[in-house]
């Protein structure tokens, strides 16, 4: 005999959801600050943290990255592209 596991997902908190963000916010702040983000035509660009060979395209607040895709809220990558508007006096 078997056993299958049912997963269901919760919805999170707003508590728990706000700290998710400032951990996205502070790994984007690293990946800006470590010169993982590049502009070119318009677009941004940000080297992956993890993966050094892989890169995103960030345009008007959105990541093409796994997590921007699942959850459709801010990611690290678009944190970064917003450190760098900020560092640059770039107005978005």
């Amino acid at each position: 005999m078997s056993l299958s596991v049912v997963s269901k997902k919760r919805e999170l908190t707003r508590e728990e959801f706000e700290t998710q963000q400032q951990v996205r916010e502070a790994r984007g702040a690293r990946l800006f600050e470590n010169g993982n983000v590049c502009m070119t035509e318009g677009s941004f660009f940000v080297q992956s943290e993890n993966h050094a060979d892989t890169i995103y395209e960030v345009q008007g607040g959105k990541c093409e990255c796994p997590d921007f895709q699942r959850r459709q809220v801010a990611c690290k990558h678009v944190f970064a592209v917003e450190f760098y508007f900020l560092a640059n006096g770039v107005n978005q």
